[in-house]
């Protein structure tokens, strides 16, 4: 079975490995103490990923039809997206198409561009769950027509961890692992990786009011001449920027911040602003008056610097071994809650994708990823409160 665990360890262990193509003048070289953290904390989590196990009730409650019209909560959801849509002015991928003007970091409705966003991400996990156990094609559309979501908002962080948690719940559903599968993902991978550059760079091309520019990100990335002379398509250097550059600005941060003496107000902005969810941290910092604390980065717009940096600028290398124990304890402790549920298999996932992007940025923390992890344990509870209140929603 496929664990956070396992997907910690190749969240790392990838960074690790692109980190050391050396395509980009920007990386400082890693400190052999930060390697050494990297490989055990990844070789804890694959020794612990050998511990996760289906149990039997959830094998059966994984087969049971969904108590709510999977349509009438997608005719909900498509509701409230047009409502972002209307305060938005517009949507997103047609402004694209048509070159009008806009920023993808102010969109949205607050509030309900956050819901809309992660709960939308959750129902479609969910759907295609009840598609794998069912194998009835309504659950497979109506998890295509949710999917479209991420493509109508241009949003590829969604559309990733809304396929990612999708291939994670396939393979999990299989009893063992076909050759064939195999061979054909590393291809698809590759393809992926294009694909996620072009759009880079289309998106960075239409913000500058440029045609389709490939210089634009290689030139912001300092790309390396070597790299720059090479045959690898300059699409890659999106894919290799954005798995690489978090672990540089951790290094670099580690190498250069210099942190305070530790004291109990630090341990408790770090719990504030590294455990607990965005919106609510963000809410306690403007009460008390106090900023998430700040990091170094190889460039200031290149802001993602892994789970572990912000750590680091709170309690130093305490605050790394701290967060470390924290991300060997979290999937344990929510294994056993959503084993309680029907949502075992979903919630699993997500925290999958959660832990696999973990080299990234603190995804756990963050209302657009992170707080998926709380509608596994309430959805069915609300289900069925809500299909006795409103008879439409019934199947």
């Amino acid at each position: 079975m496929i664990s956070p665990h396992i997907c910690y360890a190749v969240s790392w262990l990838v960074a690790l490995l692109f980190y050391s193509m050396g395509w980009s003048i920007l990386y400082p070289s890693l400190d052999v103490t930060l390697i050494i953290f990297i490989l055990v904390t990844s070789i804890v989590h694959i020794i612990l990923s050998k511990r996760v196990k289906v149990s039997e009730s959830h094998t059966e409650k994984s087969f049971s039809e969904p108590k709510t019209d999977p349509l009438f909560v997608t005719v909900c959801i498509y509701v409230l997206l047009i409502m972002d849509f209307v305060f938005g002015g517009g949507i997103p991928l047609f402004k694209l198409i048509l070159n009008i003007p806009f920023d993808y970091r102010l969109f949205g409705t607050p509030v309900l561009h956050v819901f809309v966003v992660s709960f939308g991400s959750f129902y479609t996990v969910y759907l295609f769950h009840f598609y794998l156990t069912s194998k009835k094609k309504k659950y497979l559309y109506l998890f295509l027509l949710n999917l479209s979501i991420a493509v109508l908002i241009c949003s590829r962080a969604m559309l990733i961890f809304n396929l990612t948690a999708a291939a994670v719940l396939y393979l999990n559903s299989l009893q063992r692992l076909p050759l064939r599968l195999v061979f054909y993902s590393v291809p698809a991978i590759v393809v992926i990786l294009f694909l996620f550059g072009v759009v880079g760079t289309r998106r960075a091309s239409f913000e500058l009011n440029q045609s389709y520019n490939t210089n634009l990100f290689l030139e912001n990335g300092e790309a390396s001449s070597s790299f720059r002379k090479s045959s690898v398509p300059s699409e890659f250097f999106w894919s290799y920027f954005y798995i690489s550059s978090p672990l540089a600005n951790l290094q670099l941060n580690i190498r250069h911040f210099k942190v305070p003496s530790l004291s109990w107000k630090r341990s408790l902005e770090f719990f504030n602003n590294e455990i607990l969810f965005e919106s609510i941290s963000k809410r306690l910092n403007a009460l008390l008056k106090i900023h998430r604390e700040s990091e170094f980065r190889v460039k200031s717009h290149f802001n993602a610097s892994t789970i572990y940096s912000v750590s680091y600028s709170y309690l130093g290398w305490l605050g790394m071994v701290i967060m470390a124990l924290y991300l060997i304890a979290f999937p344990i402790f929510y294994e056993r809650m959503t084993s309680l549920t029907s949502c075992q298999s979903v919630g699993n996932a997500i925290i999958c994708c959660c832990y696999l992007f973990l080299a990234y940025d603190n995804t756990l923390r963050l209302m657009g990823l992170g707080f998926q992890l709380i509608y596994p344990l309430v959805y069915p509870l609300f289900e069925n409160i809500f299909v006795k209140m409103i008879p439409l929603s019934k199947i």
